[in-house]
């Protein structure tokens, strides 16, 4: 190798040499937190946090399909919190359940406001979703779903009720969708929390078990 191209090199290892220091001079490396939103499971599941919350308490909880007549049931003596929107359980399937309680099984419905697609994309390319004709499971026990209009109901964001569950000490304070209520049929049903507007929470034995 030439002199020349010896003075090239050295200049060029100079130069890069320089502009390393001056980088790690200006520059710091550091870690900063980004927020990415709800995690793919936590997008799936509204119970996830309830579940972590259980197993955290010494409480074994897992997350199952939405029972069909082909379904593995879990032991009598654990519960069953059936939280979906329940459109696709059968009239079978829903008698399967309560059996499933009669035996010993604590099953336990969330009332919710139903909702089925139109159809038709929206603005957003997402099927738009309307109201259906109540809960059939829950109409079945004797038990009417409501969805209230009145101001009174709107203002009931931050409210809390308390929860009384029969033959225990336990007592709860609690939060409920503003506007949904339950309505009573049936005299086998005992209402655990309501204003005048109708029920929150209401609760049966049914065989050896409950719903």
């Amino acid at each position: 190798m030439s002199r020349a191209s010896w003075v090239t090199l050295v200049i060029a290892l100079l130069l890069i040499g320089g502009a390393v220091t001056l980088f790690v001079t200006m520059f710091e490396k550091k870690t900063v937190p980004r927020k990415f939103g709800y995690s793919p499971e936590a997008r799936l599941n509204d119970l996830l946090a309830a579940r972590r919350f259980l197993k955290r308490m010494g409480i074994d909880a897992e997350n199952m399909a939405t029972p069909s007549l082909a379904s593995t049931l879990p032991p009598e003596s654990d519960t069953i919190l059936l939280a979906t929107k329940r459109l696709t359980v059968d009239q079978r399937t829903q008698e399967q359940l309560l059996s499933w309680a009669r035996a010993g099984g604590h099953l336990v419905l969330t009332a919710r406001s139903e909702t089925v697609t139109d159809g038709l994309f929206d603005l957003f390319e997402r099927f738009n979703e309307i109201e259906s004709d109540g809960d059939p499971f829950l109409e079945s026990l004797g038990i009417k779903t409501i969805r209230l209009q009145s101001a009174a109901s709107n203002n009931q964001q931050d409210e809390l009720f308390g929860v009384a569950f029969p033959r225990s000490d336990d007592f709860i304070w609690a939060g409920f969708e503003p506007g949904l209520r339950l309505q009573l049929r049936e005299g086998r049903f005992r209402s655990l929390s309501g204003d005048a507007e109708g029920s929150f929470v209401v609760s049966a034995e049914l065989g050896s078990g409950r719903v």
